[in-house]
């Protein structure tokens, strides 16, 4: 299903309407495995969206005309999605909705542009797997006992992206079975079927 600019925006309006936690959204959008961006809309009810990504019951749409720091969230990460390539839920692993809620304050009178700097830095700061172990809360020894795989490659795709990228495709799923993730998450880039 793909999702225009101002829709996917409006979706964040509504976690915020519906008092949804921040970050459990962040969650629930990276695992959504249903939605690409672009400039066409296939998007038939934004509120059945919103039900299917969260798994609420919504029964109005009340986000048109609400242009808030919700909705400003909304376009940074389609403005990150353009311009890095790389896939929403990298995006959302890397700078999740809570810690962009945050930036509102100084950067939303700023040029877009800032905010891609700003993810520039966020994005060295850890790895994929990194993030996902702490988030589990489970340790690379941990992980390589549940899923047959040596510590010492854990450790490697915990040292960077990169060694994870060139991953095979059964460690990859694997790793993305335990943590419930989309497989888009372990692309380098955003499959060209999938950008705008």
């Amino acid at each position: 299903m793909q999702i225009n600019k101002d829709n996917f925006s409006r979706l964040f309006v509504l976690a915020k309407i519906q008092k949804t936690n921040l970050r459990s959204f962040s969650n629930m959008l990276l695992k959504y495995g249903g939605l690409t961006l672009g400039e066409e809309d296939g998007v038939p009810s934004l509120a059945a969206l919103f039900n299917e990504i969260t798994g609420l019951y919504l029964q109005e749409d009340k986000s048109y005309g609400v242009y808030d720091d919700a909705y400003w969230c909304g376009t940074a990460y389609f403005y990150l999605f353009e311009k890095t390539g790389k896939p929403l839920s990298y995006i959302l692993l890397k700078m999740p909705l809570d810690r962009l809620m945050k930036m509102y304050g100084v950067y939303h009178e700023m040029d877009y542009s800032s905010v891609l700097a700003r993810f520039n830095e966020i994005e060295k700061e850890k790895t994929i797997l990194r993030i996902l172990c702490e988030r589990e809360k489970i340790s690379v020894p941990q992980l390589s006992r549940r899923l047959s795989i040596s510590v010492g490659v854990l450790k490697k795709y915990n040292a960077a992206d990169e060694y994870l990228y060139a991953a095979s495709f059964q460690k990859i799923y694997r790793i993305q079975k335990f943590f419930e993730v989309p497989f888009s998450l372990f692309a380098e880039k955003e499959a060209i079927g999938n950008r705008a």
